[in-house]
């Protein structure tokens, strides 16, 4: 198994984040003091010095208690997340070992000895897996996933066990495809729905519990199945919580995914106005380099994607940031400093990430983009409609070169009209786009077929909507086919859940 692909990344990043959840349910002698209480606050907002120095002050009781094993974990592990540093990684690594013997002594009866252990196996499973130690990773999953069922049998009524066991649902259903004869070897299947479900039966049942349950919902609803409209629980989350960097950051993530990237700079902006002692998310530097991009905001843009590649030593995101620069100065005019750019892209950064592969591709086929249709697509992407269509209107397909610009063009026409509400016309330009590039190796076919199935599953037509996801999955060796495959594979779990077909 390869580093962990990454169209999902950010899905992936937050997931993991939120998946660490201090219990606060079970015996009273294993309550948290409020010492634990203030050092997992501080932790979860990403305040990791402050939660260290909390940690430092407890008494030799709390350092016993689970609890402390599994907040020390939970700091070292977002701070790998964060940083993406190899060397961090190499020197933590073998912490996983030391707290895991720590907490097999504690007693058998309490319930958060197994849970405990179970989550640490499978923070660690994920930072393996992300950082190419593959055949580790798996079997740490598999470790965790036997150790929740284990907890669970044991103790039937603890709550944390469904925290537990919905997240290793939605983390291994987001493993590739071609990397599945791995989780098959270990006996590992996951379902996004149900993940969501045993999520479900913890939101609402406690203060804690219901934070983390509903971010993990809403990333999941709005990165796999493309339900937007769980955005709008998410704004009460984040009205609730608006010192939580981490709550910012996650409600920042599904604005940008869900096409509102004016309000995902206004929280940008928050975020970076909350002061001194919160971890550093070179990430959002990525972000607002974009959401510039989409509001032709070129100069702007060009400084945050310079920033993000001088400051950043991670893993991911990098070769697309060179990319993502030669556009900041192609789409400006500035023609023989993108050339310069895009040659530096070449050599810079690795086909990591999914959009870092896409960007490989392109700059390995010496493909420069056309200058309005990428403008169409960027303004619609972040939800500037307006723009994209003044932008669309100067354009026809008579005049454009080459078949993918022609197919690129009705393809992003389609995209601007599902996101203004136009279903029936949206779907007319989808199928032209599954007709003219059906036997391309493009992503807009299975792209407009993935689509065509959200329509027609929104609509009640689930029979339909099953034949275009399965569509998709049909699509060979294009460049989002782990993403695009997984959404499709993860709609059509929901839509076996379905009883009743009244559309049809």
């Amino acid at each position: 198994m390869k580093k962990v692909n990454n169209n999902v990344h950010l899905f992936l990043l937050t997931c993991l984040l939120t998946c660490c959840t201090l219990p606060v349910l079970g015996q009273p002698n294993n309550e948290p003091s409020p010492l634990l209480r203030l050092a997992y606050t501080q932790i979860l907002n990403l305040q990791l010095n402050k939660g260290k120095n909390t940690l430092s002050q407890l008494t030799e009781g709390d350092k016993e208690k689970a609890f402390f094993h599994y907040l020390e974990n939970l700091s070292d592990i977002i701070e790998i997340l964060l940083n993406e540093n190899k060397q961090q990684y190499e020197k933590y690594r073998d912490r996983e070992k030391t707290r895991v013997l720590k907490l097999e002594k504690l007693p058998d009866n309490d319930p958060y000895k197994l849970y405990v252990i179970s989550e640490i196996k499978l923070q660690w499973a994920f930072i393996k897996l992300k950082f190419g130690d593959s055949f580790s990773g798996g079997w740490g999953i598999k470790q965790a996933y036997k150790l929740a069922q284990e907890n669970q049998q044991k103790f039937p009524g603890f709550i944390p066990n469904y925290k537990t066991q919905g997240t290793l649902n939605l983390l291994i259903s987001a493993v590739p495809q071609k990397y599945q004869w791995l989780l098959n070897l270990f006996g590992l299947k996951g379902s996004v729905s149900e993940g969501l479900e045993l999520l479900s039966r913890i939101e609402g049942k406690d203060y804690l519990f219901s934070l983390e349950a509903s971010i993990l919902k809403c990333l999941s609803g709005v990165y796999v199945l493309q339900e937007k409209d769980l955005i709008n629980s998410f704004t009460a989350i984040y009205t609730a919580h608006p010192d939580n960097l981490l709550v910012k950051f996650a409600y920042t993530a599904v604005n940008f995914k869900s096409n509102e990237s004016e309000k995902a700079l206004r929280i940008i902006g928050e975020s970076e106005k909350m002061g001194e002692g919160y971890a550093r998310i070179h990430y959002l530097d990525y972000l607002k380099g974009k959401i510039f991009l989409q509001k032709k905001s070129y100069t702007l843009a060009a400084y945050y994607f310079d920033r993000f590649i001088t400051q950043y030593q991670g893993l991911n995101n990098i070769k697309d940031a060179w990319f993502q620069l030669f556009l900041s100065y192609w789409l400006n005019d500035r023609q023989l400093k993108a050339r310069e750019i895009y040659e530096l892209a070449k050599v810079k950064g690795s086909a990591t990430s999914a959009s870092d592969k896409y960007a490989d591709r392109l700059l390995r086929n010496n493909e420069f983009p056309n200058v309005q249709i990428m403008q169409v697509r960027l303004s619609t992407d972040g939800g500037y409609y307006a723009q994209a269509a003044k932008q669309i209107e100067k354009l026809s397909i008579d005049q454009l070169e080459g078949d993918k610009n022609k197919t690129e063009l009705v393809y992003r026409r389609a995209r601007l009209l599902h996101l203004q509400g136009q279903l029936a016309e949206a779907s007319s330009q989808y199928e032209k786009t599954i007709t003219m590039a059906q036997k391309e190796p493009w992503y807009f076919a299975p792209g407009a077929a993935l689509q065509l199935g959200h329509i027609y599953a929104g609509q009640g037509k689930y029979e339909k909507a099953t034949q275009y996801y399965g569509l998709v999955l049909g699509f060979k060796n294009h460049p989002y086919k782990h993403s695009l495959d997984w959404q499709a594979n993860s709609a059509l779990k929901k839509l076996e859940n379905t009883d009743s077909n009244p559309a049809e």
